[in-house]
């Protein structure tokens, strides 16, 4: 009988420990994600946020995701899923607001870039982090791999981990057609024209987009000027970019339909007033005379064009 109680307290003493063990761990997570919605809901003051992964790494560091809402007149507002696309060590990452994750260390959260770059995520780990998020491996000849090279190349001081790419297109010529970022930098807010072939852009120096065309990469302005693409190639650029800030084209063919008739003009009216036009093509602001402004002088030069008289 002795025996038999001896056996049942070791057995209740282990049991014990291992709840002990359990509870531990599960309150050291628990601490964690405490720290890391803390942090969140300090830099989204206005905004619910919710951790959408976790994934502890020690005591002290973790990788997560997480989402947010604001709420206005009872609706919910969630972030943006605008894809974006970056390299860290040996992998490719994809990912938007709602699949960017973060790491954690020591009661702060950092982007992976900067955690990698500043040498607090090793090799090692950047494994495992990159099978909790299924990371993609990258070689030397990956096409990004060449692209960022060759923005390095044309800057002073960017470190390769520090670039992320955004509104990536690949064109039907087998280009792409990207714009990126490098993380900590901030680009000044300069707005200024951009007049390419048959297209006007009126955009911020920082958001300008680049083309990566025949192994090398170009502004939209330099790769037209030095023939690397065609007027066609411009056309479907434009169109692309047509869907991230407005566009204006110096074309009569305002519906890029192939053809400079009646329904330019209409098109071209429609603008002037603001009026969706049915036709999917067009998408660009008439501005015949590239003087910045669309006005009833544009629509005349179509119809001029229409019939016969020199623009």
């Amino acid at each position: 009988m002795k025996k038999f109680i001896s056996i049942l307290v070791t057995i209740v003493l282990a049991l014990t420990s291992l709840s002990c063990a359990t509870a531990f761990a599960v309150d050291e997570r628990c601490n964690l994600e405490r720290q890391i919605i803390s942090e969140l809901k300090e830099i989204n003051k206005d905004k619910t946020v919710a951790l959408t992964s976790f994934h502890k790494l020690s005591d002290t560091t973790a990788v997560y995701t997480y989402t947010f809402y604001t709420e206005n007149m009872g609706k919910k507002f969630a972030p943006s899923a605008l894809p974006e696309l970056t390299i860290i060590g040996k992998y490719k990452y994809r990912y938007d607001d709602l699949s960017k994750a973060y790491y954690f260390a020591n009661g702060t959260s950092y982007t992976l870039n900067t955690a990698y770059t500043n040498g607090m995520i090793s090799d090692e780990l950047l494994d495992e982090i990159a099978g909790y998020y299924n990371f993609e491996a990258v070689g030397n000849d990956d096409v990004f791999v060449k692209i960022r090279d060759r923005i390095i190349e044309k800057y002073d001081n960017i470190k390769p981990d520090d670039i992320t790419f955004f509104h990536i297109n690949y064109l039907d010529n087998g280009d792409i057609l990207f714009a990126y970022s490098v993380e900590g930098s901030v680009s000044c807010c300069v707005m200024q024209d951009y007049i390419i072939g048959n297209y006007r852009y009126f955009i911020d120096l920082s958001d300008e987009r680049f083309l990566y065309a025949k192994s090398e990469v170009n502004s939209i302005d330099e790769a037209y000027k030095n023939g690397i693409i065609d007027d066609s190639e411009l056309d479907e650029i434009a169109l692309t970019l047509s869907k991230y800030f407005t566009v204006y084209s110096s074309s009569p063919d305002v519906n890029c339909d192939g053809k400079i008739d009646v329904d330019d003009v209409t098109d071209a009216q429609k603008n002037i007033a603001n009026i969706r036009c049915d036709i999917p093509n067009s998408c660009f602001v008439t501005d015949i005379d590239n003087d910045g402004f669309l006005t009833i002088c544009d629509v005349t030069l179509i119809q001029k064009y229409i019939a016969g008289i020199d623009l």
